[in-house]
């Protein structure tokens, strides 16, 4: 009896000690993608998509960036100051949620950006990926309340979350699961990118899914 109590024991020990490790591994991967969401999240991008170069001040440093450029900053979470073109403009950026994908652009020109829902699913048909991807407020043809799969930005400040920067490419494929058919990355243009991306006749991009589990 002694014996057996002995072996019950050590299998629980055993098993409290697989399981503390694997809680453990959790911990170490959520504190790790935790850790990398913050450093990205305190980086922001200021961009110049103009033909021209721009000079400004933000928080009392001198900017100059040419044409159709951009430059990578660490910016903390608080309230910033911009000047340009003789205007202050005070934005405040906030903090990123928890294992966000916070992505934020310094727009000095005030151009014209587009966060745009791509869809890949499976089976899906033009009118169930476009129902599935609108969920931005806009208007129709008529000036009626709608929904659309694209936001369209122009502020001084933009914080986002997305899923591909400015030039970060779609991929052709992502994984899929089963139990929902499709999937919706973010993906943030700028204007003249979208254009393209779209292209002249498109309305709305459906991609092929790939390993559909």
């Amino acid at each position: 009896m002694n014996e057996f109590l002995n072996e019950a024991k050590a299998g629980a020990k055993a098993w409290l000690v697989k399981a503390g490790t694997s809680l453990a591994v959790i911990l170490l991967v959520v504190i790790g993608a935790r850790v990398y969401s913050s450093s990205k999240s305190a980086e922001s991008v200021i961009d110049n998509p103009t033909e021209e170069a721009i000079t400004f001040k933000l928080d009392g440093k001198d900017y100059t960036l040419e044409p159709k450029t951009s430059q990578v900053i660490k910016l903390s979470k608080g309230e910033h100051t911009l000047e340009y073109l003789g205007e202050t403009t005070k934005f405040t950026k906030k903090a990123p949620k928890f294992l966000d994908t916070d992505y934020s652009i310094i727009n000095p020109t005030k151009s014209l950006y587009v966060l745009y829902n791509e869809i890949y699913g499976e089976n899906l048909t033009e009118t169930e990926a476009d129902e599935k991807s609108s969920t931005y407020d806009c208007e129709d043809d008529q000036g009626k309340p709608d929904k659309c799969p694209r936001k369209f930005l122009s502020d001084v400040f933009i914080q986002e979350s997305v899923d591909y920067g400015l030039d970060e490419a779609t991929p052709d494929n992502v994984d899929v699961a089963k139990s929902t058919r499709y999937t919706i990355k973010k993906k943030l243009f700028r204007g003249d990118d979208f254009s393209k991306y779209m292209g002249a006749d498109s309305e709305d991009v459906i991609l092929e899914p790939v390993e559909v589990k």
